[in-house]
């Protein structure tokens, strides 16, 4: 048994509403013990009311969630749903460290850090991928990315996108993206349902974000546009002059193509998480025989 008491503490807010700390009591078995969780409270509209079409979906997205066990994948703890469904929240654990962006911003990471990093989100995302059927995450970036206590990555808000945000309508708008349209492939943002390879082109914009701290498309201020570069211009969410700054270079030319308007020639999430390991694995060895190159210098000077 368990008991639930919000602390009146706002940790964030995103598009989807607020979320706060509370504690969480486990009353069995004895003795009973306390740990600190994060409750998103969710609200679609202004009313902050979900509506029961979309309560009843989000009951289905939780019971998939519940079913996960993966290290890179944020631990489902529960969710409550009022009978009149005007509320509505999720229990997951809290991390202090918070989201990766603002991880990255405030602790001084090195490169072979932040390709951990990236490798977790890409076995996070593999897992989702590979499940019978497939789960599309729906809305990869910075902010849906946690970081443990131990300095690793989870993904978070997967499947809430699709449950809160499709609408009857076909072509999205900036409005009903809420401010993600950035981290979008053209085809999503011109009407076709999210996929595994609309997902692995929000990934790009992820790694982009955890290796040189740029968000997609920067410089560019309005978001309404963004979808007019795209199709008109082809421009990626790097544009030549930015994603230049991610390294090392077998790293930025997996994003490249992450980033293939073709969407049959982009990577699978599999293929990225083979090739990050490999770019380890690369780093690492040069990493060795620097060393030793720096070492043998030394000595013989």
């Amino acid at each position: 048994m368990e008991r639930l008491e919000l602390r009146n503490t706002s940790i964030g807010r995103g598009g989807f509403g607020v979320v706060k700390l509370a504690e969480l009591t486990l009353l069995d078995p004895s003795p009973t013990s306390k740990i600190t969780v994060a409750i998103k409270d969710l609200q679609e509209n202004r009313q902050g009311v979900i509506g029961r079409r979309v309560a009843y979906r989000l009951v289905r997205e939780m019971a998939v969630w519940s079913s996960f066990r993966h290290e890179n994948i944020l631990k489902f703890i529960g969710y409550h749903l009022t009978r009149d469904v005007s509320v509505a929240f999720l229990v997951s654990p809290y991390f202090a460290n918070g989201n990766v962006r603002d991880y990255l911003r405030t602790t001084p990471t090195t490169l072979e850090k932040k390709l951990e990093l990236v490798r977790d989100t890409a076995c996070g995302l593999e897992y989702l991928h590979t499940r019978g059927p497939p789960v599309v995450h729906g809305d990869l970036k910075a902010l849906n990315v946690l970081v443990t206590d131990d300095r690793n990555a989870v993904l978070c808000d997967f499947g809430l996108t699709i449950v809160l945000q499709d609408g009857p309508t076909g072509l999205t708008t900036a409005e009903g993206f809420r401010g993600t349209i950035r981290w979008c492939s053209l085809e999503v943002l011109l009407g076709e349902r999210r996929s595994s390879t609309s997902d692995v082109w929000s990934w790009g914009c992820l790694v982009m974000e955890i290796i040189a701290g740029i968000e997609p498309y920067r410089g560019v201020g309005n978001e309404n546009a963004i979808a007019l570069f795209m199709e008109r211009d082809r421009a990626t969410p790097g544009r030549v002059d930015h994603d230049s700054e991610i390294k090392p270079h077998r790293l930025l030319r997996l994003v490249r193509e992450c980033w293939d308007f073709n969407v049959q020639q982009r990577p699978n999430a599999s293929e990225c998480m083979s090739r990050v390991n490999a770019t380890i694995r690369m780093e690492q060895s040069l990493k060795k025989v620097t060393n030793r190159l720096f070492s043998s210098s030394t000595r013989w000077g």
